[in-house]
């Protein structure tokens, strides 16, 4: 059954009917508003969704519903999607099942920090791939990001397209099992050839700085 109260801004109220009897909450608003299941659990997590005027946390996402009650989602659903943007350049360095590598330019942050932001790497992704919003862990505004990239870091960025992948990829960096190769540019004069190893840590994150 479509939206009771649908105008743009106002909240969103749906009615179980018959057919509906004994679904799973997240699995009826993933349908009715067009989401996924994790950004449906975010909705939940943020207490905007009420049934029969009582509001639900995340922890209600696998409630049966019952016919005849009313649900009501109090903000639009599409707060925490990546805006596609069509027209930003994505150059695409290898793809796979599920997965794509993009070339990400230095100076582009890789997602938006707010679902009003542009001109970060993800919104041009979504707009090749629509099927990553949402995927992931977060999901959300990091929808199908796998691994970290500085804002002044060009590079190589992995991106998932499909939740199986970005299970499998992040696995795989969680577990050591990817090598990251760095080319940095010296101030100076290099002398000679050589190798120097240094244990670097990271002093601060916001913005990035890393010391001996």
């Amino acid at each position: 059954m479509p939206a009771m109260d649908d105008a743009p801004g106002q909240a969103k109220v749906f009615e179980v009917a018959q057919a509906d009897n004994g679904r799973r909450l997240d699995a009826f608003l993933a349908e009715r508003l067009g989401l996924s299941r994790a950004q449906t659990r975010r909705l939940l997590g943020r207490g905007v969704v009420k049934v029969d005027g009582r509001p639900l946390g995340e922890g209600a996402k696998g409630v049966a519903l019952r016919v005849g009650e009313r649900i009501e989602v109090a903000e639009d659903a599409e707060d925490d999607s990546v805006a596609p943007e069509p027209d930003l350049p994505f150059e695409v360095l290898a793809r796979g099942a599920g997965w794509v590598v993009a070339d990400k330019p230095a100076g582009m942050p890789v997602h938006p920090l707010a679902p009003d932001e542009r001109g970060t790497l993800l919104n041009a992704a979504v707009a090749r791939h629509p099927e990553m919003q949402g995927v992931g862990e977060e999901g959300g505004l990091r929808s199908g990001v796998v691994h970290r990239l500085d804002v002044d870091t060009s590079g190589a960025m992995l991106l998932a397209t499909k939740p199986r992948a970005w299970t499998r990829l992040r696995a795989a960096f969680r577990e050591h099992r990817v090598e990251k190769v760095y080319r940095a540019i010296a101030l100076g004069r290099v002398a000679t050839d050589g190798e120097i190893e240094l244990k670097l840590v990271t002093a601060r994150h916001r913005p990035a700085f890393v010391r001996e």
